[in-house]
């Protein structure tokens, strides 16, 4: 009968393995580890961000930036909800913001703020909330920028520390209309207190040269947002659709076997997809192989 290692006395390097299968999206092994040894996700472990520093957070803040199901987020929440209100050490995040900020799914986002309701309204350091963070990634879903607008309306008016809204970062990528900035003027325009002027202020922000070459836009067209946005929208899609890694090239190269087209030739390199640990940018899902493809491809939005 094999012996078991009690959880006072357990090497550290055992407690880290939770991080490493984290890290790889073992998500049945994440479960099963801290079924049977549930304080792991009161550990606090150093990571490096982006650019190379070091922060502590919780195995939850770790996940919420691994795109997680709901399953795994209840069992961290179950056997360590503190850490659902506490910040990591360098940002100022709750797991909500990495929730935001790295594209988890609806249900989990809903999960996180259902136990921390107030943390809709939690900046961290640079003075961001979760909306700005969403508007930052490229894969947030409509649905779950109409969750965040519907239940704090005020934030689509909240600036960050750089003095950017919701909005301006939305419809910062190439200074055009996103999907993302059509979800907070469609909802946003319709919840918050101030929305005209938020719309005629967005409208005037649009480039001259947006205007100036595109004939079909009137003076009319300028102050209505209907129409100006779906002239914009036929504008978008008729253009070659940008890969989402750079957003300068086109995009060329198909992911197998999920099919999205979202990267250029060099961001497609074997090198490039090891540090994107061999993920789609857009879906997450495990890049088997890539295979060039000619032709113009239409913007997907």
């Amino acid at each position: 009968m094999p012996r078991q290692i009690h959880e006072s006395v357990r090497p550290i390097s055992l407690i880290k393995t939770i991080i490493k299968d984290i890290d790889d999206r073992k998500w049945n092994k994440v479960k099963a580890r801290l079924t049977l040894y549930p304080s792991d996700a009161s550990h606090r472990f150093g990571i490096k961000s982006i650019n190379g520093d070091m922060t502590l957070c919780y195995p939850l803040h770790m996940a919420c930036m691994r795109q997680p199901p709901k399953s795994i987020v209840l069992t961290m929440l179950d056997v360590y909800q503190s850490a659902n209100n506490k910040k990591d050490s360098m940002h100022g995040r709750l797991p909500v913001h990495y929730a935001c900020r790295f594209g988890a799914s609806l249900e989990v986002i809903m999960l996180l703020f259902s136990m921390n309701p107030g943390s809709i309204k939690e900046r961290e350091n640079d003075g961001s909330l979760p909306l700005h963070l969403a508007c930052k990634q490229v894969t947030t879903s409509k649905e779950v920028l109409y969750y965040l607008i519907r239940n704090y309306p005020a934030g689509l008016e909240m600036k960050n520390n750089a003095g950017n809204t919701p909005l301006d970062i939305a419809a910062s990528d190439q200074a055009k209309i996103t999907v993302r900035t059509l979800a907070l003027l469609e909802q946003g325009f319709s919840v918050g207190e101030n929305h005209d002027k938020m719309k005629k202020d967005f409208l005037e922000r649009q480039t001259s040269e947006d205007y100036s070459c595109d004939s079909t836009v009137d003076i009319s067209e300028k102050k209505g947002s209907q129409t100006f946005i779906e002239n914009k929208m036929r504008k978008i899609r008729s253009e070659t659709k940008k890969c989402v890694v750079c957003m300068e090239k086109d995009a060329s190269h198909v992911m197998i076997p999920c099919g999205h087209v979202c990267l250029c030739r060099h961001c497609a390199r074997p090198k490039a997809l090891k540090l994107m640990k061999f993920n789609c940018p857009e879906c997450r899902g495990r890049i088997q192989a890539t295979q060039r493809i000619w032709g113009k491809i239409a913007n997907e939005n």
